[in-house]
């Protein structure tokens, strides 16, 4: 049998490393999907902390300085998600009060036209993008490649995933289809987040209606239980300093 010649050892060399290297990536990007479920699933009414795990392991996988994930309501900036110092910086020097949520600027076009924006290299811009306010902070703080990615409601987009890199290094297609799906797991946290709060909340009323009938079922000649009861339960349910019931 006639050994291989070095050129394709050479070449099946190369092969095998691709491979592994895909390899590796490919578990990496599966133990990160896992890690932010299990965030999600481990703390169900606590939004914020899921999204901060989301920013922490976008940069990680994708070999990001900095990622950011800003969400809006009703038109208006909301909380901000914002994981090393290449995002905070930006954020620093253009306030969101100069960026408006459907505004010619890189988070409020994503959110507007609810589609992906992928900028390979900073210093060569599409003409489409050159007048996007937020591009040359974003390239002073070191920035070369970054993506913004909606996170979606529906057909609607509540939010953006903004992933920084400092290097040039566009991303590939399965990177960008990892940061959408990224992002679909943010709205799938803030959305559970907010049924489980809504569920808790409307359980404590339940049981507070249930003590203050408890409390007249025992006490049909003196009503002064009652009112205490109404007022604790009251307290509680506002989260308020005090509360008082008054009798005339």
């Amino acid at each position: 049998m006639a050994a291989l010649s070095a050129d394709v050892l050479a070449d099946l060399e190369r092969e095998n490393a691709r491979l592994s290297a895909e390899l590796r990536a490919l578990r990496d990007r599966q133990a990160g999907s896992a890690e932010i479920l299990h965030t999600i699933a481990s703390a169900p009414g606590d939004a914020a902390r899921s999204l901060q795990h989301i920013a922490e392991t976008s940069a990680r996988l994708f070999g990001a300085p900095s990622v950011s994930i800003q969400l809006a309501h009703d038109g208006e900036w909301g909380e901000a998600y914002r994981f090393g110092d290449s995002a905070r910086s930006i954020r620093s020097a253009i306030p969101l009060a100069e960026i408006r949520v459907g505004g010619r600027n890189m988070p409020g076009t994503v959110i507007s036209e609810n589609r992906q924006i992928h900028i390979p290299d900073l210093d060569h811009l599409d003409p489409s993008l050159a007048d996007f306010p937020g591009l040359p902070h974003a390239r002073a703080a070191g920035t070369r490649t970054m993506c913004g990615t909606p996170l979606r409601r529906g057909q609607k987009a509540i939010g953006v995933l903004i992933v920084y890199r400092d290097q040039l290094l566009p991303f590939t297609r399965e990177e960008l289809g990892l940061q959408q799906s990224f992002a679909d797991q943010a709205v799938i946290a803030i959305e559970n987040a907010r049924l489980f709060n809504e569920t808790q909340e409307a359980l404590e009323r339940q049981t507070a209606t249930a003590d203050i009938l408890r409390v007249i079922a025992s006490s049909s000649s003196d009503a002064q239980p009652v009112f205490e009861a109404i007022a604790t339960s009251a307290k509680r349910l506002m989260d308020a300093f005090s509360a008082a019931a008054f009798r005339f």
